[in-house]
């Protein structure tokens, strides 16, 4: 192990998420010793959009403080060491009112996230708990601001979109430029079939992936997010609503389950959740009305 290039342990770092980073910083070896020093530079850009200005602030988020609100300037960080960012409505600023946040603009973002698109490239990121990653969230943002973000054709993986207004062409766009997309949480109105249907498309099923859509789906829509999930053989979380579902119907009435799921077990009567397996699978379904949704949960059998 003593013999691992110092160069190449940096850059398996580089592609750890935080909880790897930790274990792999306990391993008796040369790797350890790089692997703490290495985590010690690591860390993650952090843009806030000031939505009534639409104006971009940046700041760093340090690896080893990732679970406070620790923040350092920019300037202060090698960009070779940034391997994540996070982009959010100014929420984010405001818990840390620091001179460590600078004005940034469009083209400064757009090239600060350049030095992180090879951590990106050819293999999903690792999913866990509460750290999003290479995430874009808006909220109730301008017209403005989304479409110059949306127009930078960011590597994100993880989209959570919030607001009332009419965006669909740009959102469509946004869609063909971007790559798989993991985690979704859409709640955007109106929203357009075809809108919806670049949003099933570009989901990709992993562990820890999750799809929230928060506007009705067509029986095709859904059966077609149901088979992508099933079939991938992933631990994924679907929460959608369904055109003519009610809450006070009879759950196993809103879809066809006996195609792909001829055996199943329903819990707490015929308005609880349905369990059951595809033949063959090795994840268990659960299906359960939550409101006037549905979640679908893959997980391993009990």
């Amino acid at each position: 192990m003593n013999a691992v290039p110092r160069i190449f342990i940096e850059s398996v770092c580089l592609c750890l998420d935080h909880a790897s980073l930790w274990r792999s910083g306990r391993i008796p070896s040369l790797w350890g010793e790089v692997t703490r020093s290495t985590r010690a530079k690591i860390h993650t850009l952090c843009v806030s959009v000031n939505e009534p200005a639409g104006r971009l602030f940046a700041a760093a988020r340090p690896t080893n403080y990732f679970y406070s609100l620790k923040y350092v300037p920019l300037d202060r960080v090698d960009l070779k060491f940034i391997n994540n960012f996070r982009i959010a409505s100014d929420w984010v600023r405001s818990s840390d009112p620091s001179s460590s946040w600078k004005e940034i603009s469009l083209e400064n973002l757009q090239r600060l996230v350049r030095f992180i698109r090879p951590t990106t490239e050819g293999r999903p990121p690792l999913l866990s708990g509460d750290e999003p990653v290479f995430s874009l969230k808006l909220r109730r943002s301008s017209n403005i601001i989304i479409r110059n973000i949306f127009s930078l054709r960011l590597p994100v993986v993880f989209i959570h979109l919030w607001f009332a207004s009419d965006m669909n062409a740009e959102l469509e766009k946004f869609l063909e430029n971007t790559g798989p997309l993991y985690q979704v949480a859409c709640n955007v109105r109106p929203l357009k079939p075809s809108t919806v249907n670049a949003l099933i498309r570009r989901f990709v099923p992993v562990d820890g992936g999750i799809f929230k859509l928060y506007h009705y789906l067509t029986r095709e829509q859904l059966e077609r997010l149901v088979l992508k999930c099933e079939i991938s053989g992933k631990k994924v979380t679907l929460k959608v609503w369904l055109q003519g579902y009610y809450s006070s119907w009879d759950t196993t009435d809103f879809f066809g389950l006996e195609m792909y799921y001829p055996k199943r077990r329903i819990e707490g009567g015929p308005y609880g959740e349905i369990c059951t397996t595809r033949k063959g699978a090795r994840l268990q379904l659960r299906v359960r009305a939550e409101g006037a949704s549905l979640r679908w949960k893959w997980s391993e059998k009990q």
